[in-house]
């Protein structure tokens, strides 16, 4: 038994700022999702993946000492609306696009 836990933030390391618009790094974000578990899925090991948290909502990057920050990890926006991200893991869990 394999599991990974996961995040992704939309900044990049030790960034003060985010390099592009939202939605790009959205767009760029669900790129990377979507590969992550297209690996994931190729790799019968794993038999789990968790990510932290549910919503941008609750995010633990949105706290500590970047809590001035807006970052959005997670599948799912503030709202708990489903993001880039959470139709990438969707396509490539399943094989369907939205």
């Amino acid at each position: 038994v394999c599991s990974s836990d996961l995040d992704m933030s939309l900044y990049e390391r030790h960034a003060y700022l985010v390099s592009d618009t939202p939605e790009r790094l959205l767009a760029a974000q669900g790129a990377h999702y979507k590969a992550l578990m297209t690996v994931f899925m190729a790799h019968p090991e794993v038999t789990a993946v968790t990510w932290w948290g549910i919503s941008d909502a609750h995010t633990y990057r949105n706290s500590g000492w970047d809590w001035w920050r807006s970052d959005q990890p997670l599948l799912f926006d503030e709202k708990r609306r489903p993001k880039p991200g959470y139709w990438a893991v969707l396509e490539a869990a399943t094989g369907r696009s939205r």
